[in-house]
């Protein structure tokens, strides 16, 4: 019974990293102002591109 869940975990493993793959992706930010960003919006940025508890699916801009 032990080995049939070790076995059915990583046919899940398997199967969901075929499905969840890392892709870059080109993203342009733009400021058309002449005015500079203010400080407090200054910030990184992060954009999660599905679950962070299934793998790398983590894109920092």
């Amino acid at each position: 019974m032990k080995l049939l869940k070790i076995l059915i975990f990583g046919l899940m493993v398997i199967l969901i990293s075929r499905f969840a793959h890392s892709q870059w992706y080109t993203i342009y930010i733009l400021n058309a102002q002449s005015q500079a960003t203010p400080a407090p919006f200054q910030q990184d940025i992060a954009i999660c591109n599905g679950s962070i508890n299934i793998g790398p699916n983590f894109a920092y801009v």
